[in-house]
């Protein structure tokens, strides 16, 4: 229903199924945002007027490109915001951010779960981090991974840089470095944002992952490009394994024409490497640091903090 030469929906599509095209929400032109009507205010418990952004609801689309092989995937993206999408029957777990949708594949429902944080983090880290900016920033980015994977031991970062203050409600930010000493160096920190930032998907994902209703990981969108991440991540999904979508830009187009043709609808995947014992030993350990330090921090939180998902569940 996107007229791409436009800009704009197209409302004939629409018509097909009596569907006008005020019902839809108006294509947005970026990362704009809109003050939040009174009547949404009240339907969410929230202020009038607050900047809200969106819409954002590719999920359905983004995925039935990554049905393919498996007719249960877990379909994360790593965007702007990190979301991951699987069809469940017994509904998602309680302590986290859930969007329920109608299943776009046989029974059950879509399960939209959102991490507190997403590529904004790694968007700060490395501007202010790196020397460098664009494409310099991450050939940076990258030297700095091929020397190191992971922060040295005891170097733990908290990646909600784009959440409120949970102890100063007037202050925005829940950002923090914890273990750095007279010896940590940016790249050490930039080690530790990234990690931090997969340890965080991962804890989100856990009870998905022990729940067996997902065979395999996909993942996707931006920060998927970094090898780094993908192998982070291949190595907390174990021994589920982990894919990466051969095409960046399109899935959410291909995900559209599921319906009409599996075989167009469905983008490629590539296998990813699981890290050597060695190293996933090392990530399985710094995950287990980053529990107890989340753990240890959620105690001291106010009622509602957003660590409440930490005081559910004991982490070995």
């Amino acid at each position: 229903c996107y007229n791409a030469r436009s800009h704009r929906l197209a409302a004939g599509p629409l018509k097909l199924i009596d569907v006008p095209a005020s019902f839809v929400a108006p294509m947005r032109q970026g990362h704009e945002t809109r003050p939040l009507s009174r009547r949404g205010a009240a339907l969410l418990g929230l202020h009038e007027g607050i900047p809200a952004t969106g819409p954002y609801l590719d999920h359905e689309a983004g995925y039935l490109s990554a049905v393919e092989g498996s007719p249960r995937p877990l379909q994360v993206s790593l965007g702007t915001a990190w979301v991951g999408n699987y069809v469940c029957q017994t509904g998602a777990p309680a302590d986290g951010l859930n969007l329920m949708l109608p299943s776009p594949v046989g029974d059950g429902s879509l399960a939209v779960r959102v991490m507190v944080g997403g590529n904004a983090s790694w968007d700060w880290a490395r501007e202010t981090l790196l020397d460098a900016d664009g494409a310099k920033a991450l050939s940076q980015a990258e030297a700095v991974f091929r020397e190191e994977l992971l922060p040295p031991e005891g170097l733990v970062a908290l990646p909600w840089l784009t959440r409120p203050n949970p102890f100063v409600p007037t202050s925005y930010g829940s950002g923090a470095f914890f273990g750095t000493n007279t010896h940590t160096t940016k790249a050490d920190l930039l080690r530790a944002l990234v990690a931090g930032m997969c340890f965080e998907l991962a804890h989100i994902f856990e009870p998905v992952k022990d729940s067996c209703e997902v065979d395999r990981v996909v993942l996707g969108g931006g920060a998927s490009n970094g090898w780094y991440f993908r192998e982070l991540l291949a190595g907390l999904f174990a021994p589920l394994p982990v894919f990466r979508l051969e095409e960046d830009e399109t899935p959410g187009a291909r995900g559209a024409l599921y319906p009409f043709s599996h075989r167009a609808g469905c983008a490629g995947t590539r296998r990813v490497r699981r890290p050597a014992k060695r190293v996933q030993a090392r990530i399985l350990e710094g995950y287990s640091l980053y529990n107890k330090i989340c753990a240890t921090l959620s105690m001291g939180l106010p009622h509602g903090g957003l660590l409440h998902g930490y005081q559910r569940r004991t982490h070995k």
